[in-house]
């Protein structure tokens, strides 16, 4: 079928020629989509026109490839309109995690609803008993997470395909949880300097006398310190390697402060 000069250029979006099937198409538009999606890459404007590009592409020519541009048919009510992504919706989860939790990997059981594809229908059968024709049924699933230790506040943790189910010939979202911290002793995170900071109790008087001092650790263990006399006002007492450990490195943990206010 010869090819408009409006619908040829939409084939070379797509990286195709003009001979091109329905499958071919189809193809095309799931490498590209999986290459442009903005959730692949964040913050390049670039990608995500040409991921706008490639989905007007897709919808045009699978249009015109259906049935004759003069004689548009309407939409037959046995398929549903679906929105032609590549990837599900995301579900979005917080995790409320206390401090001494953080200093070892644990795992964490998460209970999880979340749409799922139709296996009886595909979303393709307007009188299916499982999912009235919308191709997705909802579930609950209990998930195991394994979590890395040092999290911080407003970390968020990416667990790729565990999120909703896309429509027909698309991948499933993601599992996104942001980490939050329950008030634990003392100990609080600094989100300016970003370290943990706690203050000492009679901090008035150790500081004008010096002397050792007790307080509890952020693991929730004894801790001694000795305070040198005659400290200003306000002054910061480091804690070498009694702060949270590394994400990447577990036996190497940061430093925490005590102020003597």
């Amino acid at each position: 079928m010869p090819q408009s000069a409006t619908t040829t250029p939409l084939f070379a979006v797509l990286g195709l020629s003009t001979d091109a099937t329905q499958a071919d198409i189809r193809a095309a538009f799931r490498r590209a989509a999986h290459r442009w999606h903005p959730d692949r890459n964040p913050g390049i404007p670039s990608a995500a026109a040409s991921f706008v590009e490639a989905q007007q592409a897709y919808r045009i020519l699978s249009g015109k490839r259906a049935a004759p541009p003069a004689k548009p048919t309407p939409p037959t009510a046995r398929v549903p309109p679906r929105k032609p992504d590549v990837f599900g919706d995301d579900i979005h989860r917080t995790l409320v995690l206390t401090l001494p939790s953080l200093f070892a990997p644990q795992q964490c059981v998460m209970d999880i609803r979340h749409a799922v594809a139709c296996q009886f229908c595909k979303g393709l059968r307007p009188g299916c008993r499982y999912c009235a024709a919308r191709g997705q049924i909802f579930m609950t699933s209990r998930l195991a997470l394994r979590l890395p230790p040092g999290l911080l506040p407003g970390q968020c943790l990416v667990f790729r395909g565990r999120g909703h189910d896309g429509p027909l010939f698309s991948a499933p979202g993601n599992l996104i949880v942001t980490v939050a911290w329950k008030r634990s002793g003392r100990w609080q995170w600094n989100p300016v300097t970003l370290r943990l900071e706690t203050v000492l109790r009679r901090g008035h008087r150790i500081r004008a006398h010096g002397g050792k001092a007790r307080l509890r650790a952020p693991t929730g263990s004894r801790l001694d310190i000795e305070v040198p006399p005659r400290l200003p006002e306000g002054s910061w007492l480091r804690l070498v390697g009694v702060g949270l450990p590394a994400t990447t490195a577990p036996h190497q943990c940061a430093d925490a402060f005590v102020c003597l206010a």
